[in-house]
């Protein structure tokens, strides 16, 4: 609230002096602002712990971190206090959470509760198996118009992503990435490469409601390309 302090002094002879009533406006903290993760964030990187992080424009020093499997906080799954701006969580496992931290004053009362911020753990997709071209193969494009790619079906996956790579000096170059919904696709554009090996690998994801549920990837496979110039 609002509050008007002043100075009183006082004489021997019950004189006094009042100095100016200077007004003071007391507010409580702003909510700290999150850094990692952000909201809605897809923990497809994370194994066993996932790092929080935020900042404090008053650094309070004291806050209560908590994370629950429901936006309001029902079914809370940690709750924990800390006076860094780092907190460590085991990884809870796939599906959807949510996270807040509040500011803790010095008596232990909350001083500024936190918002809600939300993040996926996604599910564990098998790695996709590539088929073709065989891997350690030679593919040879006098006699062919396109390179067929075939890797075996994902359950569960709905889409796949393909990226393809040009081994140069020991280091892969990333050339295309093709998107496809069915377990192969074909590549007929051959400006891209030149001969040599060439790396390719298969990503299966799964999605719901339009957001990546679940992820895989294969195993890089090579393959040795030669083109008739």
């Amino acid at each position: 609230g609002k509050y008007y302090w002043r100075v009183k002094a006082n004489y021997e002879k019950h004189e006094s002096l009042l100095s100016e009533t200077v007004a003071l406006t007391v507010t409580p903290p702003e909510p700290v602002v999150y850094l990692t993760p952000q909201n809605d964030a897809i923990m497809t990187d994370s194994e066993d712990s996932i790092k929080f992080t935020w900042k404090d424009v008053a650094e309070a020093g004291n806050y209560s971190f908590e994370a629950s499997g429901d936006p309001g906080f029902k079914n809370i799954i940690l709750s924990s206090k800390t006076d860094s701006r780092i907190f460590i969580m085991k990884n809870p496992g796939p599906g959807k959470y949510y996270w807040r931290v509040s500011i803790i004053d010095r008596s232990g009362s909350l001083a500024a509760k936190g918002l809600t911020s939300g993040f996926i753990i996604p599910e564990t997709l098998k790695k996709p198996v590539a088929i073709l071209p065989a891997n350690m193969g030679v593919v040879n494009l006098d006699n062919s118009d396109s390179i067929k790619f075939q890797w075996a079906k994902v359950e569960g996956a709905d889409s796949y992503e393909v990226e393809i790579f040009q081994r140069v000096a020991g280091v892969d170059r990333s050339l295309i990435v093709l998107n496809t919904d069915t377990n192969r696709v074909e590549l007929r554009n051959f400006t891209i490469f030149d001969p040599g090996t060439i790396v390719w690998v298969v990503r299966a994801a799964k999605s719901v409601k339009g957001k990546m549920s679940a992820t895989s990837e294969s195993e890089r496979s090579y393959f040795v390309l030669n083109i008739q110039l």
